[in-house]
């Protein structure tokens, strides 16, 4: 049986609530693992605290990026049910409050942190791959394409030149996009990191080499959520585009919901891995892990040193996470 229009009102707005309860939560916990990190680098001894003041800025910067839409979008949530009187009334608000600034400007800014985060990945990503660079090259596309149809979508909405199918298929293309870029990224550092893994247990077959599949899980860990969400919130974004009006109608709230799980872990994901960085328990650019009780690990690339001193069989483990 179809939805009246006061039906699908209701559910809209409550997927609007949902959406905006669940962008409150995941600022909490970013405010949270902002200020853990800050604290933990600011008592870091002075000559541990090299190639973490940039993860601190880009932390918090994820963090004002993330926080403007969520604001944003609890005002046009009070806007949308204060101006309007319900049913078709506040179909039509919700509709008018897509070309207007604040929208307008919730969108840039999500897209931003997007930006910002997966720049970080890829970051990361050369740094590991700096003897064949050539591997980020595709991703590097991906990412330049991804930033041009964000820049490209964002500056259309004001001037509503494009249909609501040309509006959908561009989103999805944003979707897609990210999906496939966190998948290339994460398989590449988890490939790197288990191949190095292999290769240095050969040459030191007593060494503990948990260090390495901890850092995998670590990078699986803050991508898989990001993945699941962006791929749930692409599929329904497809059935807007190739299903029918009614298909698109029942699936509104959980695509609305899924859609504000993406760009939450957007923001997460990327905090997930910095915040292992300014606790001291991540790869740096310069290959090293710093543990909460300062401890040192060596450098991948670094020569292996012997000592007359016994082999001390340390949990890297505990260094790294």
């Amino acid at each position: 049986m179809p939805l009246t229009v006061d039906q699908v009102a209701l559910r809209h707005a409550a997927s609007v609530y949902a959406g905006n309860a669940i962008s409150m939560f995941e600022g909490g916990i970013q405010l949270f693992m902002c200020l853990y990190g800050l604290v933990t680098y600011l008592e870091t001894p002075k000559d541990l605290k090299k190639g973490r003041a940039s993860y601190i800025v880009m932390s918090f910067t994820i963090l004002a990026l993330s926080l403007v839409p969520t604001i944003l979008g609890l005002y046009n949530q009070f806007r949308g049910l204060y101006y309007s009187s319900g049913g078709l009334s506040y179909i039509s608000a919700q509709e008018g409050i897509l070309s207007e600034w604040p929208y307008v400007t919730g969108t840039a800014f999500t897209y931003a942190y997007v930006v910002l985060g997966d720049g970080l990945l890829l970051y990361r990503c050369y740094i590991i791959w700096q003897d064949f660079w050539w591997v980020t090259i595709v991703p590097g596309m991906m990412y330049l394409a991804y930033i041009g149809i964000a820049i490209y979508y964002t500056t259309t909405i004001p001037t509503q030149q494009l249909s609501v199918a040309a509006d959908a298929r561009i989103y999805l293309t944003i979707s897609l996009l990210t999906v496939l870029l966190n998948i290339i990224l994460t398989s590449l550092l988890s490939i790197r990191l288990l191949r190095a893994q292999r290769d240095l247990s050969k040459v030191l077959p007593n060494r503990d080499m948990k260090l390495y599949t901890r850092v995998v899980a670590i990078l699986i860990e803050s991508a898989v959520p990001l993945t699941v969400f962006s791929l749930v919130s692409a599929v329904l974004d497809a059935v807007n585009v190739l299903g029918t009006a009614a298909q698109a109608v029942d699936l509104l709230g959980a695509s609305i919901v899924f859609n504000s799980l993406y760009t939450s872990f957007a923001a997460l994901s990327p905090q997930m891995i910095i915040f292992w960085v300014t606790t001291g328990r991540s790869w740096t650019e310069r290959g090293k892990s710093v543990g909460v009780y300062g401890e040192k690990s060596t450098r991948l690339s670094q020569p292996i040193a012997f000592s007359s001193s016994p082999v001390r069989s340390e949990s890297l483990v505990e260094e790294e996470c």
